[in-house]
């Protein structure tokens, strides 16, 4: 969707809102980079950049800070397939 088009029904009426996904009152959400899984000290806030397809409603969510992307290759476990 980066692009200008949806991937579902390529639609080119894409509308991106950076830090556009709020959560607990903040303009970002806690992403889990410790073993434990809750949020606390081991936890990072991610502020993301959302797109939205204005003909099917498709949204995608990115995290634009390559540090914090880094640092998730490195704790998440690579999905198989």
């Amino acid at each position: 969707m980066k692009n200008g088009e949806c991937p579902r029904c390529k639609s080119r009426d894409i509308r991106v809102k950076h830090r556009g996904l709020e959560a607990q009152g903040s303009n970002g959400f806690y992403l889990s980079l410790s073993n434990f899984g809750s949020i606390s000290m081991y936890s990072d806030p991610a502020e993301l950049d959302t797109f939205i397809c204005t003909t099917c409603g498709l949204v995608e969510n990115y995290i634009g800070n390559p540090d914090l992307l880094s640092r998730v290759a490195e704790k998440w476990d690579r999905v198989a397939g």
